[in-house]
Order: structure tokens, then sequence, then C-alpha cells
């Protein structure tokens, strides 16, 4: 139990409970759904056709169970073409981009993609094997579906999958539409709409929502909120099932809607941390069905069973009691009761049921959760969790990725995706050098050795660091403020030095790859430099020179003009995507309205007074512009005014004053912002970075 508890609570290690029994039920109950062999390299042709459509037909697809008794990819020469076998269509389709990267220099990433294809495909000469070290590749987190996936369409979850499957994924989170089950749930249950609406919140807090931390909050959730998500995740299952992959579908967790207890005056429920991050009433207090009462089981069921009318399912299920939700008690009788009475709900309609809880409750309330509470919660059930792989008597089935938030970092997915198949530790200066080569389509010493730079500076932060994102740049402006940085800027600012001087390379030049990254560095540079101008402000204003405070500022405030110049040059860092993404959603003018307010609140106040302000920020073009800069600038007024006045800076009244001045009105705002870049990245980023070169040594 030990060795459990040491990677529960520093690895937030995705937790796996078997769950087998002997209840039984209805193969329609059930619904369960799989494809076959043929179906799944079907699938994965059809990814070639939208992937390479001008070569898609020289590379031949198989999948065959058969081929190993782990999953496993095989590629080699038939007939004068590629031929790329798989256990499964994932793993199929983990071999042709392994194939893509290895033998044609390819790369594919959320940034884009670069696939410039040698005229002759090249035909392997001997046959390659590579085999998953485990079962299960595990990817999501239940926050993403909010942070990332929100306004998505069709189109870009084709894409999303697409990208799983190509990395071997096969056990994704899917979380989708199910407000619309628990809305058909909740009215067999005689509630109202009213008693509805005011439980679930806005669609970009719905993450929040399904784990009890809160409700109502820039809700509700219209008709065809419902209509379009349950057509999403009809498609969305689909293609997952159609790649072989096994979909990590919602179950019953015990938050109920406020008006429970009407209905059910008997019930035993409660308030979990009634307050979650500061919220008030009435988007706190959410109503907890405690799981010992009878009627947990009774609804967990009805929603499974609802849910797998709609969807089917691949009987594998995540619902988490308690995250970030410290349970009513720590007696371990009771923890382990909940968990028994959870796994019932499951296994009274699915016999076949496997729970997944995430870790991170063990991690972040882990003066709760000893070894005698995790020890009662998770062997409450036939089969316990696992440990790490090479622990004595591991039963780790898998590995996983669980970010918050996605379409950033390419390089750290890309990595650690290839851990899944790899036997021993990667020489990171061959890997880097031909990740650069593949993601840039060119062979450039300048940009490899920029690589090496960021990884031994920005990508190598060894202890855990729990902030990352609260930079100066973007936190609400304060005079105690401190850089978060844990490395050498300096290698920063070499990198960039690397990537300015490599757009001389005519193949650089047009790459998108290149582009992004190379506003990627110019944004870190410029944060960087914001750390470097801060401590003057505070300097001028304890001084109380207002003549060194207004130099500063100017500077400062026209470094958020730059910053925003190149964020605008690419299509990846513009608000207006985000804004408008949630704005193609909408159906009506007050769909409209909530909408963009929910897009507008989540990256900025996240509540309606700020209670997670700046958790979910995004340096992008036009919150840097319009957000950022204008609370600096009234920071930086109400500094000047301090001093000519003479009067104290009080941090509790600035609060209040930025909060009604800028933070509100932008979060209430609908101005226009431009889903297409403009401007020349090369340009941009050559003159900024002689503008700011010297910014770091001089501080």
């Amino acid at each position: 139990m030990g060795n459990l508890w040491n990677l529960a609570k520093f690895l937030f290690l995705v937790i796996a409970i078997v769950l087998p029994t002997t209840v039984r039920s209805t193969d329609a109950e059930r619904r369960s759904v799989h494809r076959s062999a043929r179906e799944e390299a079907e699938a994965v042709r059809q990814l070639l056709h939208r992937l390479i459509p001008e070569k898609a037909d020289e590379i031949l697809i198989d999948v065959d169970y058969n081929l190993d008794n782990r999953d496993a990819f095989q590629i080699s020469t038939e007939n004068d073409k590629v031929l790329i076998s798989g256990t499964r269509g994932y793993t199929a389709a983990a071999g042709v981009y392994h194939y893509l990267k290895e033998y044609c220099g390819c790369h594919i990433s959320w940034s884009g993609n670069q696939l410039r294809l040698p005229t002759d495909l090249p035909k392997p000469i001997q046959t390659l094997k590579i085999t998953f070290n485990d079962k299960y590749r595990y990817y999501q987190n239940v926050c993403t579906s909010s942070y990332s996936y929100v306004w998505w369409t069709w189109d870009r979850w084709e894409k999303e999958i697409d990208w799983m499957a190509l990395n071997g994924i096969n056990l994704p989170l899917a979380f989708t539409a199910q407000e619309a089950i628990y809305y058909k749930v909740f009215k067999e249950m005689n509630f109202t709409d009213h008693d509805i609406e005011v439980f679930f919140t806005g669609p970009a807090f719905l993450a929040w929502n399904r784990m009890g931390n809160m409700q109502a909050w820039v809700g509700p959730l219209s008709e065809n909120w419902h209509r379009n998500q349950v057509e999403l995740q009809h498609k969305i299952l689909k293609r997952m099932r159609d790649f072989g992959m096994t979909p990590v579908l919602p179950a019953f967790s015990g938050r109920v809607v406020p008006a429970f207890k009407r209905n059910f005056p008997n019930a035993n429920t409660t308030y979990m941390n009634k307050t979650w991050a500061h919220f008030q009433p009435p988007f706190a207090f959410v109503t907890f069905l405690q799981p010992t009462d009878s009627l947990f089981q009774e609804i967990g069921a009805n929603f499974l069973r609802t849910y797998i009318s709609e969807f089917g399912t691949n009987h594998v299920y995540s619902a988490d009691l308690f995250n970030e939700m410290p349970p009513p008690s720590s007696d371990p009788n009771y923890l382990q009761s909940c968990s028994k009475s959870l796994y019932k709900s499951l296994t009274t309609v699915d016999p076949e049921a496997v729970w997944i809880t995430q870790g991170w409750m063990f991690y972040s309330d882990s003066d709760i959760w000893q070894p005698a509470q995790a020890r009662a919660f998770l062997r409450a059930v036939p089969l316990g969790p696992f440990e790490g792989r090479n622990y004595e008597g591991s039963t780790m089935i898998g590995t996983g990725l669980t970010p918050e938030g996605i379409e950033t970092n390419d390089i750290v997915y890309e990595l650690m995706n290839e851990m899944a198949w790899r036997k021993g530790p990667v020489d990171f200066h061959e890997w880097l050098e031909d990740f650069a080569r593949r993601r840039y389509g060119t062979d450039s010493a300048k940009l490899q050795l920029a690589l090496m730079y960021l990884k031994r500076s920005v990508y190598n932060a060894t202890d855990p660091y729990p902030n990352h994102g609260k930079y100066i740049l973007i936190r609400r402006p304060s005079l105690k403020l401190t850089p978060y940085v844990w490395y050498s800027p300096n290698d920063v600012f070499v990198a960039w030095d690397l990537f300015v001087n490599a757009s001389d390379d005519p193949i650089l030049s047009q790459s998108p790859l290149y582009k992004h990254d190379l506003v990627d560095i110019t944004r870190q540079g410029l944060q960087l430099t914001m750390d470097a101008m801060y401590p003057k402000v505070v300097q001028a204003f304890r001084r109380r020179n207002v003549t060194v405070l207004r130099e500063i500022s100017s500077s400062i405030l026209e470094l958020y003009d730059d910053l925003d110049e190149i964020l605008a040059s690419d299509e990846h860092f513009l608000l207006g995507r985000w804004i408008n993404a949630s704005l193609n959603l909408a159906r009506t003018p007050l769909e409209r309205r909530q909408y963009e307010y929910n897009a507008r609140n989540q990256i900025t106040l996240w509540g309606p007074a700020g209670e997670l302000v700046d958790y979910a920020n995004k340096q992008w073009a036009g919150l840097i512009s319009n957000y950022y800069k204008k609370r600096w600038q009234f920071f930086f007024e109400t500094l000047e005014n301090c001093i000519v006045n003479r009067r104290p800076f009080k941090q509790a009244d600035f609060n209040k004053a930025v909060y009604t001045e800028v933070e509100y009105k932008f979060d209430m705002g609908q101005e226009f912002y431009s889903s297409e870049p403009t401007g020349n990245p090369i340009e941009i980023s050559k003159r900024l970075f002689e503008k700011y070169k010297q910014t770091d040594s001089e501080s």
C-alpha cells in the first residue's frame, strides 16, 4: 500500500478499478458496442484519406487481432506497397504515424502538420514490429471538456480523434452530452424544468458542475444545447469505436438538483465543501445524495440505463465522488460503503462494468486521504488499483495523459505518447534533432540548438511546480508579485535569437509550424521581459518618483502592444477563435449573449466576483490589448494618483476598482475579435528581438 500511496500522491495517476460481478442484465440494457477487424481497418483507411489523400491508396491497412497478444503494430512491404498491420484500429493508426515519422520525416500536432511526402513512398526492407508496454493509454482530464472542447463542432472533434488514434490512445474520456441524460432522469423524478435549470451551469463551466463544485453559474442549458451535444456525442462515440477505442463514459456521482428534498424529503443529503473556490449561493451548496442512501443506487442505475439506451456502452465508466470535495466523513467504513454503493449502481445495469476514478483527490486532499482511508475506498471492490509497472506485485495496466487544457506544448505530448511503447530512456539530443527535422521539414542546426536551450530551461521543471501560468504578465496587478521562473531566462533569449536567424532558410520561411513556434518563443521572451521590468515599477512607487514611474509604465504598455501584435500573426493565438466558436453554436440572441459571456468569463474572472481570477488565463491577441493591458494601465494610473495625492496604495481597494472598471466591463463586452491572423510573424519577431534582446541582461 505504501508504494501505491506514494504514486497516487506524487504522480497524479489515474486509478482504474475493475469491477467483476455476478449480477445479470439483458443485452438490450447494456447495448454493448464493438467493431469488427474489417471495420476498424476501414476507419484507418479513411483516416489516411483525410491525412494524405494523394498517397492514401499506396498504403495497405490490416487489422489482425491475432498479430500479437498485446497491442502492437507492424510495418512491412507487400506487393510493392507499404503494409501497416495492427492488433486494433488504433494500433494500426499508430503504425501509420510511426511510418510517416520515421520513414517520411513527417509531423502531426495540434499546431499543424508537416506532411511533405517523398514522390515514392519508402518501402521497408525489413519488417518492423513495435509492441506497446501496457494495455491502456488513457487520455483527457475531466476539466478538458470545459477548458478546450466546450465550443468544438464535429470538424474539430474529428481531427482530435484522429490525433488520438495516430498516437495509440485507446481509453479516451467521452463526457459530452451527459446533461441531456440527466435532464431525462430528473424529469422522470417529477422535477420541473426550473428545478433543473438552476442546477446546470453554462457550457464553459460544466466540468465543475459535474464534479459538484458549483451549480447554476451562467446557465441554464437550452434545448438547442442538449440537441447539439447529443448529436455530437453520437459522432464522437461512433468514431472512437470505429478505431477500436474504449470510450470512458460518465456515471452518476451523487450530485442532484437543489430541489431534491422537496420531492424526496427523507433522502439522506448533505453539502460538501459548501463554498468551493469561495463561490456563494446560489452557485454554491451543491446537494450531494449520500451513496449510502438507497436512492443513490436507484438514480445511478437509471442514469446508466438511460445513457446506454441512447449511446451504447463499452463497459468503462468514470465517476469521482470526492474530487476537490472532502467527504462528509473520513471514517474508513463510511468511505468503503460509498465505494461499494457506486460500484453496485454500475453493475446493476452492466455486469461487465469497469470503474475509473481519478487519483487527484488523494493529492488535493492528502490530509484526509491517509493510507487507511485510501485503502478502504479503493479495496471496497474485488480488484484494487494498479501501482507502478516495476513495483513488486504490480497490477498496472496503463499510462495516461491528463491535461486540464490542450493545444499547447506539442513537443511534450509527442514525447509522452512515444513512451507508451519505448522500452528504455530517450537520448534527448538525438530525439530533439529528429523532432526539429520532422516538425519543420528541414535539417536546421539553428533550430535543433534552440530546442536544446529550451529543453534545459523552460522544459526542465524537474520539481513539482503547481502554478504554471501565474506569470506577472497576466496576473491582476499588485506591488507584491514575484516572477515565476525555474530556469535561466537567458536560455530563452538565446533560443529566440536562433529561431529568428533560422528564418533565412527558404523552407522555414514558408513553414506554418516554424512561424507558430517563432510566435510562441517571442511571446515567451516578452513574458520574461515583463518580469525584468516589473521591479522597476515597485521601486519607482516606493521612492515616490512619478517621472520614473511614467517612463517604466509607458515601456510596459508598449510591450503589451508589441505582444498583441506578434500573437495576432498566428491563428492559434487569437481571442477571436475562442469567442467566435462560442457564438457559432448559438441559435438565438439570448444564447449568443450567454455563450459569449461564458467564453469571456472563464478565461478572465472565472466566476461572478473573480473567485478564480486568471486561473484559465490565455496569452491571446485581443485579450492582451483589451484586458491585461487595460488592467496594468489602470494600475499605473492608480499608483500615480497615490503618489500625487500622498496616499498609500491599498490592494483591496484596487481589486474592487479594477474589477468594476476593467474586468467586469470586458466580460460584459460584445466587441468583435477576428479569427484571422494579421501581419508577418517573421518580420515582427525580428523587430521585437532587436528591441528587447538586451532587457534580460540589463536586469
